[in-house]
Formats: structure tokens, C-alpha cells, sequence
């Protein structure tokens, strides 16, 4: 299972969102800097599911799951690997 860390996920938030994120720490609040909205936060999220091929249950996670780099790196860790479907 692929490993999402912190600097995966802010590559993908320059890279794919455009935002700048050079005097972002990680601990640093998304939502207070202004860097990150929440349909931004939404693709982050997918990204993250999609990457760590772990289900991510939006409506259990808090606004401390994902307002830093930091806690969005941990719940892609916190789940556990998605089932496979392809087993017969």
C-alpha cells in the first residue's frame, strides 16, 4: 500500500490546485492561511483516497483531520487498505 505523506500531498495541492504553499508548515491551519477552500479540500481528500487506495468516510472526519498538511497525511494511514474486489 502506497504511503501518502506530507510532502505528496503538497505537491499535489501546487501542483494540481496552483496553490502556493512555500510559508506553509505543515502543522500550519489550510483554512487560516487562505490557502485551501473546501471544494479544494474535497479533491485533496480523493486524492489522498485514491493514492493510499484507503476508503476515507468524509462525514467522520473533524475540521483537526484536515487542516493540515500534517492530519491529512495521518488519515490516509488511520484506515487501513481498501478490499479487494477481484477475488473469486
Amino acid at each position: 500500500m502506497p504511503e501518502i505523506d506530507t510532502n505528496i500531498i503538497r505537491k499535489y495541492i501546487e501542483t494540481t490546485l496552483g496553490c502556493d504553499l512555500r510559508s506553509v508548515s505543515d502543522g500550519d491551519s489550510l483554512f487560516a492561511s487562505g490557502v485551501i477552500d473546501s471544494l479544494a479540500l474535497l479533491e485533496v481528500i480523493s486524492f489522498i483516497e485514491r493514492e493510499s487506495q484507503v476508503p476515507i468516510a468524509i462525514d467522520d472526519l473533524s475540521i483537526d483531520d484536515i487542516d493540515t498538511l500534517r492530519s491529512l497525511a495521518a488519515i490516509g494511514k488511520a484506515s487501513g487498505p481498501l478490499p479487494r474486489t477481484d477475488v473469486r
